[in-house]
């Protein structure tokens, strides 16, 4: 940067500081601050910059330029260039000297007619620039001053003023200057040194940005770019009711080139295929590298499937071209794995895992292919992760539905109450058995907003048979130890029975011995509340854990419910048959009813009334039907014969 200021012109600048005197200068001194923040903000929109102020009113007229570091020669054109004359050089000349010597200079040109004085700009130790102020002396004679005067168009008094009354008032101004300039010289400095330090910090940070959102060994986006770049592309294929292809690509045995080659050789070929995949694709179409040798292409203006496959036709074969790698020529190639959005998934993860599981299907299939997703690729229980991002959407998506199951009163046969069960109607896969997605969904930590929409639907419905006119009933709700461990299930319970406006004696929760294990003093905790609110506790599948009554007897348990494996072989395995009656009669010791599970023939039935079993339900009762089917068994007695 070259910063220069001069005062007009050699006899300007006599007439400043003789017929106009020191008050007109200081004034244009005191204006320093004003040119500068102008001319500051004019170099940081242009980087160089030329201002001209007044003063007094007179036809004064003050000239900065400023350029940019290492522009030492060239030189603004002044807005008023009748002003510079050959005196130009001189602020030129003594602004150089300053610049090179690295200290302030007063020089005299024009036989001492004009002086120029010279400070250097200093910013964090270094010069870079100088700026140069010019003055001379005040002209001597009436008439030379009449001269002046007229040509100026003075006042008559302010004219005739003699030079010695200004004389002392000129060195004052001219010392009022010098001080100016150095003070100018420091601010410019400043600036710069601020400047440069702005600057320093948007090229660090655009430098950063470009890292965190770039892969640094392609130079392509990488996942966090392109999850972005995806997300703005559904949001407008929604509005537009478009599509968007992903097509994840998988270089072909890559680890064997990196293990017989090394990672350089890896990494080269890898930066040679994202040049290839760049070129091939068309402006608005994406790819990004998301690690390893796995490169995904985003189109998002796929017009159909015939041209997302055209595209990946395309791009298997320019990664089928040889590469050449040092000295070696190595011949690679790709598997593709192709989704949909919205028809395969409505998410980006849900996307990438559809993507992902064709990608490996075409790998299973020979390589060097692609293969567009379809459901029949994901097996219920090979791929867990695809339901659980389905397991998501089913919550918000009104497919999982309560089905009811009867339980009857062994002795009377009326209906004594219904077991809640959880059904899951997939959009594409049908009906998800429970087994094949609970256990999934304790994993997950998803049980806990199934289990609270299941509290609050089977609340619902309870409530609303009652207000149909049917008899009132119990309906029993599953709890998995993840949800009894849960510290806000007590008020999850209270507050799903008061939105229902269900009285808590129409409400039992089952719960397995599990959840009785372990921390003992919290489940005693959680059962004392829900048994206060007035809550029936039912522990499920006994028989198969710990089945210690003497132990179990410290909680406060209404019912035992015998588990389906007992009840299955009770007529032909004497041990299944001893098993039930004994948990039987000790239930009864200790004041507990007993329910037995998985009832499916008549003689099972039979049997279990001889042993005093209170409740039963099972196949031969009926199976888990919708809430509306449910209704046929209100008001009906079982059908079995009395117990002989």
């Amino acid at each position: 940067m070259r910063v220069s200021w001069d005062l007009s012109d050699l006899n300007r600048s006599r007439i400043l500081l003789d017929a106009i005197g020191s008050q007109c200068l200081v004034e244009v001194a005191s204006s320093l601050q004003e040119l500068l923040n102008t001319a500051v903000a004019i170099y940081e929109a242009n980087g160089d910059y030329a201002v001209a102020l007044p003063g007094s009113g007179y036809c004064q007229t003050l000239h900065a330029a400023c350029r940019r570091l290492c522009d030492t020669t060239d030189h603004v054109s002044a807005l008023n260039s009748g002003l510079w004359h050959c005196h130009e050089s001189c602020w030129n000349q003594a602004a150089k000297v300053a610049l090179e010597n690295g200290a302030p200079v007063d020089l005299e040109y024009c036989n001492g007619g004009l002086s120029v004085y010279a400070v250097p700009i200093k910013a964090d130790d270094e010069v870079i620039g100088a700026i140069s102020l010019g003055y001379g002396a005040a002209p001597q004679g009436k008439r030379q001053q009449a001269a002046i005067a007229e040509r100026y168009r003075l006042e008559a008094q302010v004219v005739q003023k003699t030079a010695a009354a200004h004389s002392q008032q000129t060195e004052q101004v001219i010392a009022h200057a010098k001080g100016q300039l150095r003070l100018m010289a420091r601010l410019l400095a400043d600036i710069y040194s601020r400047h440069r330090r702005v600057q320093a910090l948007k090229e660090s940070q655009v430098r950063l940005q470009h890292l965190a959102h770039h892969d640094s060994l392609t130079g392509l986006p990488n996942r966090l770019l392109f999850y972005d770049r995806l997300h703005l592309a559904m949001i407008r294929a929604h509005r537009a009711d478009r599509q968007v292809a992903l097509l994840l690509l998988d270089v072909d045995r890559f680890k064997t080139i990196n293990d017989t080659l090394g990672h350089d050789a890896g990494d080269g070929l890898l930066q040679e295929l994202a040049k290839r995949l760049h070129a091939t694709l068309r402006e608005g179409d994406t790819v990004a590298r998301l690690g390893g040798d796995e490169f995904v292409v985003m189109l998002e203006q796929s017009a159909s499937t015939a041209d997302v496959a055209q595209v990946a036709a395309k791009l298997l074969q320019v990664l089928a071209v040889p590469v050449l790698i040092g000295e070696r020529q190595l011949q690679v190639t790709g598997s593709i794995g192709v989704s949909v959005y919205p028809q395969d998934a409505s998410d980006m993860e849900g996307l990438l895992k559809c993507a992902d599981t064709a990608m490996y299907r075409a790998k299973d299939e020979g390589r060097n292919n692609y293969r567009f997703f379809s459901w029949d690729m994901v097996p219920l229980q090979g791929d867990s992760s695809m339901l659980e991002i389905d397991l998501h959407e089913a919550l918000l998506g009104d497919q999982l539905v309560l089905h009811y199951q009867p339980r009857f009163a062994l002795g009377s046969g009326h209906l004594v109450g219904a077991e809640a069960l959880l059904r899951w109607y997939h959009p594409r896969l049908g009906l998800v058995e429970p087994a094949d997605f609970l256990p999934l969904a304790e994993r997950t930590g998803l049980i806990l907003a199934i289990g609270e929409w299941v509290m609050g639907s089977a609340c619902r419905q309870n409530r609303a048979w009652q207000q149909a006119g049917h008899t009132a009933i119990p309906v029993s709700v599953n709890l998995s130890e993840r949800q009894f461990r849960q510290q806000s299930l007590v008020d999850m319970v209270r507050l799903a029975l008061q939105e229902a406006e269900l009285s808590p004696a129409h409400l039992e929760l089952e719960l397995k011995e599990s959840c009785l294990m372990g921390d003992t003093d919290s489940a005693m905790a959680t059962l004392t509340s829900l048994r206060s609110m007035g809550v029936s506790l039912v522990l499920d599948d006994f028989g198969t854990g710990y089945s210690s009554l003497s132990y179990l007897r410290r909680f406060p348990i209404a019912k035992l419910k015998i588990d389906r494996s007992l009840v299955r072989d009770l007529t032909t395995d004497p041990n299944d048959a001893a098993v039930t009656a004994s948990a039987v009669a000790l239930a009864h010791t200790m004041r507990l009813r007993v329910v037995a599970a998985g009832v499916e023939t008549q003689d099972q039935l039979q049997l279990l009334r001889r042993q005093g079993c209170d409740e039963g339900q099972g196949l031969f009762y009926g199976r888990p039907v919708s809430a509306q089917d449910f209704e046929q068994f209100f008001g009906t007695l079982a059908q079995y014969p009395a117990a002989g």
